[in-house]
């Protein structure tokens, strides 16, 4: 979903600034993953990943 929704959103920013926002992201969900106490953090940690792994 994000990749077919992203485009839409993101307009005229800037290529390289969306890429770094993207690889934030990747680090905020893998410190989630890794510091999750329970399985809703978790999934959310996951869920993440899974928007920017849609948005690279």
């Amino acid at each position: 979903m994000t990749s077919l929704l992203l485009p839409t959103f993101i307009g005229t920013i800037d290529r390289k600034k969306l890429l770094l926002a993207l690889t934030f992201l990747m680090g905020i969900s893998g410190a989630i993953i890794a510091v999750a106490p329970n399985y809703m953090a978790y999934m959310l940690g996951r869920g993440l990943i899974g928007v920017v792994i849609g948005g690279f």
